[in-house]
Parts: C-alpha cells; sequence; structure tokens
C-alpha cells in the first residue's frame, strides 16, 4: 500500500537526516584542535576513526529507537529474508543507511572550511537521498537518475528495507524495481554496496584530513 511506501521512506531518509547535520558540521567546527593535537603527534587516522566510532554508536541508537518508535503504531514484515526477525531487518537497513550518510557527512565536512559553508551542501545531500531514493520517484530505467542512485546511501537502504517489507507485493503503485525483490541477493548486494560506499567516504575524509 502506499502507506507502507510512505513508512520505508520516513525511516530509511528519516533516520540519516537527524545525525546527518551533526556530521556535517563536525570536522569544520573541530578544525582548530585537530590542527592542535595532529601538532602533538594525533594520526587522522586515529582522528577520523574516533569520529567514525562516535557518531556510528549514536546513529544505530537512533536509527533502532526510531524502528522500534514505529513498530509501536505500525505492525512489522510478515517475516524476514535472511535474519530472524523483519523487524530486525529493517533496523540493520536503517542503521546501515544512518551510518554511511554520517560519513559522507563527514566527507562534506572536510571539504568545507567554515560552518556556514556546510548548510548548501547539507541541503543537497538531504534532497538528493529523497529523490534518488526510488521511493519518492522511480529511478530505475531512467538515465542519469538511475546512475546517480547508485552512490547514494538511501537508495540501497530503500531497497533493503523494500525487499524486507516486500514492498512490490502489498504496493499495487510500486515501481518494476529488482533491487526491491523480497530475496537474499537484493538484500545482501545492498549491505555490500553501503558497506562499500561508506569505506569510499571515509577514504575520501581521510585524504582530505592529511592535507589539513
Amino acid at each position: 500500500s502506499s502507506a507502507a511506501s510512505r513508512l520505508v521512506r520516513v525511516v530509511i531518509v528519516g533516520a540519516p537526516v537527524t545525525v546527518r547535520g551533526g556530521s556535517v558540521r563536525d570536522l569544520v567546527g573541530g578544525g582548530p584542535i585537530f590542527r592542535h593535537e595532529r601538532a602533538a603527534g594525533l594520526t587522522p587516522e586515529a582522528y577520523l576513526l574516533a569520529k567514525l566510532t562516535f557518531f556510528s554508536v549514536v546513529t544505530v541508537a537512533q536509527s533502532i529507537v526510531m524502528v522500534s518508535g514505529v513498530r509501536l503504531f505500525r505492525p512489522g514484515p510478515d517475516d524476514a529474508i535472511l535474519l530472524v526477525s523483519g523487524t530486525f531487518e529493517i533496523m540493520i537497513a536503517v542503521s546501515a543507511t544512518a551510518v554511511v550518510c554520517t560519513t559522507l557527512g563527514l566527507l562534506v565536512s572536510s571539504l568545507t572550511t567554515t560552518t556556514e559553508q556546510t548548510a548548501p551542501p547539507l541541503v543537497v545531500v538531504v534532497m538528493a537521498q529523497l529523490v534518488l531514493s526510488g521511493g519518492i520517484i522511480p529511478v530505475t530505467g531512467r538515465v542519469l537518475l538511475e546512475q546517480l542512485s547508485w552512490i547514494a546511501p538511501a537508495r540501497w537502504g530503500y531497497a533493503a528495507a523494500a525487499g524486507t517489507v516486500d514492498l512490490t507485493s502489498i504496493a499495487a503503485d510500486s515501481p518494476d524495481d529488482v533491487l526491491w525483490s523480497h530475496h537474499p541477493f537484493p538484500w545482501l548486494l545492498a549491505m555490500f554496496v553501503l558497506l562499500t560506499l561508506a569505506t569510499i567516504y571515509a577514504l575520501l575524509t581521510l585524504r582530505m584530513l592529511r592535507r589539513r
């Protein structure tokens, strides 16, 4: 149903939005501290690892709370694809998406020099997740739009969640998206791509930190 589609969209796009703003301002705001600590021997690798660990823990906790809150008012998926619970799979999908988006936020922060400069890219990133997730407008088969969606965390998180709830079967207006299939391969593919995106964003952020 359209209600199920909206629900998936809220938990997938909503969780990253709640934490992305903090990460996108963190590195630029803590620039003076980082330079001072680096002069004292702190490596960019250790600094970034500490930031990723902190934000990941916060992000996962917020994602679990969000999905649990939704489950208080809405029924969970009928069955899971791979794990013991469909709700747990949704938590994994939301948490993974939020962590990758947080890493993307740190990358944006590393590319700016003032806190004010982070606002425009933050808006662009948020809007891009909404559009490229595939939950608002279909992206499959659309030249350029589909290719851009491959680097959008929300695209893969939404696909994993849609697969868990079997959205193509319960929502008549769902697009024919193979990534939304209620099968193990698309779900595992989504998790793999999210891990890959997080690695790429983290490596790019590390490269920018080394230049400071």
